[in-house]
């Protein structure tokens, strides 16, 4: 590789990793302000209150979550960037980045599938869709686990 790469994807690497970091902390703590937790409801077995408290605090959770997309994505860019800059073992590099590749999707796709909940079941009445939110909770906090493990 030459110095001129080197140098830009460092830069690249470490924009995108503060950006996305920033992204990520952000979110964190907007979905500490909502109030709403959807893991402590699925513990809880308590998902038509979590619905009820999603729909007031409808805007954050949808800010949060898109956030989080956003920062997922540069972590995910920043995180390539620094496995192309990586010298010392191919195969292990490699599987690096095989793991953002797929890691990344996976994560987006558990979020995307959260703001279908937050965006459309939150607006009917709670009890009436508690089960088909449960499950899109069960998948989108399993995936999220998941591609972060």
């Amino acid at each position: 590789m030459n110095n001129n790469f080197e140098k830009t994807a460092t830069k690249i690497a470490a924009i995108a990793t503060l950006a996305g970091s920033i992204c990520m902390l952000g979110g964190a703590a907007i979905l500490g302000a909502s109030g709403a937790d959807v893991e402590m409801a699925l513990d809880t077995n308590n998902i038509p209150g979590y619905l009820a408290t999603a729909q007031a605090a409808k805007t954050l959770l949808i800010l949060n979550l898109s956030l989080w997309i956003l920062g997922v994505v540069l972590l995910g860019a920043g995180a390539t960037m620094m496995t192309y800059l990586s010298r010392e073992n191919q195969v292990v590099t490699l599987l690096a980045r095989y793991n953002y590749w797929v890691g990344i999707p996976i994560v987006v796709t558990s979020y995307v599938a959260w703001l279908v909940v937050l965006t459309r079941l939150t607006t009917y009445e709670p009890a009436s869709v508690s089960i088909i939110a449960e499950t899109i909770a069960w998948f989108a906090t399993r995936a999220d686990w998941l591609a972060t493990v």
